[in-house]
């Protein structure tokens, strides 16, 4: 009797032993799957570090435009005073102004290109964002459901066209033709 009610008890702890086992060897399959997302979130990486190496070029791009809008702020504002309160030709005043006129066409260049990696930086760094959070949300999901949204997911994220930038020549900005109008009306004075 006693040896029965020991079978039924060590047989009652195997099975309760068995389903923790069970449920801890499920635990530690998603665990490992977790830590296989994030392992995989890696492959972003590139994508963030590309978003940083935009960004710092488009901040120098920046400080380069600025520094040159500001020389051409001088060089105006020298030309001006001359002008106004010294007794200068129209030629020197037209040189002056032309030369103020030729700083500002690479400031006006460096913050297009400025801009340009701005909006390289914001792709990078959507890519990187969308690729390090996916598969930490797919790790959990039915297997035939995980394949069908990997496969929609790739074709969003490798399968698309590349997007042309729209590309203006330095001639076509709007303060060239605002320059522009503003020489043609000064030689139509003289």
């Amino acid at each position: 009797s006693h040896k029965g009610k020991y079978e039924n008890f060590f047989e009652e702890l195997k099975k309760r032993g068995d389903e923790y086992i069970a449920f801890l060897q499920k635990r530690k399959n998603e665990v490992d799957q977790i830590f296989g997302a994030i392992g995989s979130a890696s492959f972003a990486g590139h994508f963030g570090k590309t978003a940083e190496e935009e960004r710092n070029a488009a901040n120098i791009l920046r400080v380069i435009a600025l520094i040159l809008m500001g020389a051409m702020i001088i060089v105006a504002g020298i030309a001006l005073y001359y002008s106004i309160f010294k007794d200068v030709t129209w030629h020197v005043f037209t040189f002056r102004l032309a030369t103020s006129i030729i700083i500002l066409i690479p400031a006006i260049y460096a913050a297009q290109e400025s801009g340009k990696h701005r909006d390289r930086e914001k792709a990078a760094r959507k890519m990187h964002m969308e690729l390090a959070s996916i598969d930490a949300y797919l790790v959990l999901l039915p297997e035939t459901q995980r394949n069908e949204l990997k496969a929609k997911l790739t074709e969003k994220f490798f399968g698309r066209e590349e997007q042309q930038e729209k590309d203006e020549p330095v001639t076509k900005h709007a303060l060239f033709d605002l320059l522009s109008s503003i020489l043609k009306n000064i030689t139509k004075a003289k």
